[in-house]
């Protein structure tokens, strides 16, 4: 409850708040700001939603259960720095080995103008990246998948998600151990399976088909450092009155 009432005050509420995760609670800071009488509910014992912090699972070690990182130039970065959260970065546009990617050479030379490749964990060099990204995933599969949502959107249909990347698989007839396969794939799940936290199977590509783009995690993200904990505070920096 963000605004209390001392027992003799009857003004009413004006806005009652259902839920206590990101969005309730920027919302009942927006209200609260503008002398709006607003109450939140929640029904755990904590605020925050799908980012929570807990200070009992490691004695003396904070441990993230939810969210991990933020996207830099955004407000939630302007908050980890207002509130003083210690964070990392990682820099995704050059380490692509969270793609689970490896037998590099595929599509790259030796030579300097390719970049190179780590011997000891395969990952891949700078022109596999680039080739991948560039024609694979936005000259091919990002028109695929949005011309496959407006087709079933024209004409009042829907599939899964799953429907769709394993018809473009098909059509490419990309064995099981290829390169290109493991990519588009990891791609897919990383944009929408994780980002709607639902399997592809459950997708309407209707809905969400249009989603996808050249790459959500390329570039810096930050981290929130796990020994100070990270999400607690910045709940509470939004939603302390």
């Amino acid at each position: 409850k963000k605004q209390q009432s001392d027992g003799n005050d009857k003004e009413k509420v004006e806005v009652l708040i259902v839920g206590g995760g990101w969005s309730g609670v920027s919302a009942l800071e927006f209200l609260a700001k503008r002398g709006v009488n607003v109450v939140l509910l929640e029904a755990r014992d904590y605020l925050g939603g799908r980012s929570r912090t807990v200070n009992d699972f490691v004695q003396g070690v904070s441990t993230e259960l939810g969210s991990s990182w933020v996207f830099e130039d955004t407000e939630i970065q302007d908050l980890v720095d207002k509130v003083g959260v210690n964070y990392g970065v990682i820099d995704y546009s050059s380490d692509w080995s969270y793609l689970g990617l490896y037998e590099s050479g595929q599509f790259g030379t030796d030579d300097d103008e390719m970049g190179w490749v780590d011997d000891e964990s395969s990952t891949l060099r700078r022109g596999e990246s680039k080739y991948l990204l560039e024609v694979e995933w936005e000259k091919y599969f990002i028109p695929f998948s949005k011309y496959t949502t407006d087709f079933l959107r024209v004409n009042n249909l829907d599939q899964s998600y799953q429907d769709v990347l394993d018809s473009y698989i098909d059509y490419w007839d990309l064995p099981r151990n290829n390169q290109i396969r493991q990519f588009i794939n990891a791609m897919v799940q990383t944009q929408m399976s994780l980002e709607y936290v639902a399997p592809l199977n459950d997708l309407s590509t209707a809905a969400v088909g249009d989603q996808v783009n050249r790459c959500i995690f390329c570039g810096s993200n930050h981290y929130m450092a796990v020994p100070g904990g990270g999400f607690d505070k910045l709940i509470a920096g939004v939603s302390d009155p």
